[in-house]
């Protein structure tokens, strides 16, 4: 009854994703606190090595994946882990996975349909200052200092959440790691949009390059999402650049 209970108080939050994505992305919530039972066969030998708090959050995450995968008429499908640590998914299929210690959240859609795809959650907690220097460049910190005070802390972790949730989408095409000062975060409060641009070239995308994404605040999370139809892609994972 608790499990039930927790599951029904979540819809809110895979509304609020759904709300933000395209209608092609299939969305499911889970609870990390539930326990580690429900992993696919091949999802397990990678838990051998975790620390309980990453094992729960691991099984919470491959749950709502294959929660949301059904929604798209993918069954029983595994989604392993690669060396980097980063979800490896059904041939045909593209998604992106996040959780807090309290919620989880997975998002899944067709690759027919969607070229990328990034979402990041995080509690509204403030971010400390000392990150928020070492996250933010100089224009964001601009921007922060002219938003309420009270206020100051949160958006700060606002921006961090879009830089990830812009990492998570790059990833897929690039594999490459880079810091948080390699993406420039305008956030537009009006729209619950934001744009990500590119402030040095990663791979297949050069300086000045933008992403578009959308953002959710309640009242304990913070959601960040960003998708690239195949529609509108302008970068290829076809290109000879690397």
């Amino acid at each position: 009854m608790i499990q039930k209970k927790h599951q029904c108080n979540t819809d809110w939050l895979a509304g609020a994703a759904r709300d933000l994505l395209p209608s092609t992305v299939a969305v499911a919530t889970s609870d990390p606190r539930r326990g580690w039972q429900g992993l696919h066969p091949e999802e397990i030998p990678v838990t051998a090595t975790m620390a309980v708090s990453r094992r729960l959050e691991y099984t919470a995450g491959r749950i709502a994946a294959r929660d949301a995968m059904s929604q798209i008429s993918v069954y029983n499908k595994p989604v392993i882990t690669g060396q980097d640590r980063a979800p490896i998914w059904p041939t045909g299929l593209v998604g992106s996975i996040s959780h807090t210690k309290d919620y989880c959240v997975a998002a899944v859609a067709n690759s027919n349909d969607i070229h990328i795809m990034g979402l990041d959650i995080e509690p509204t907690r403030p971010l400390d200052a000392v990150l928020t220097y070492e996250i933010c460049n100089s224009a964001e910190r601009a921007w922060l200092s002219q938003q309420p005070a009270y206020q100051q802390g949160t958006f700060a972790r606002l921006i961090f959440s879009a830089k990830e949730c812009t990492y998570k989408c790059q990833y897929m095409l690039t594999r490459k790691l880079f810091g948080f000062k390699a993406l420039n975060i305008e956030i537009n409060l009006a729209t619950a949009s934001f744009y990500a641009t590119f402030t040095q070239p990663v791979s297949l995308f050069p300086t000045g390059y933008r992403l578009a994404g959308r953002f959710f605040m309640g009242q304990d999370i913070i959601m960040t999402t960003m998708a690239v139809k195949q529609s509108a892609r302008t970068v290829s994972n076809d290109s000879k650049e690397r």
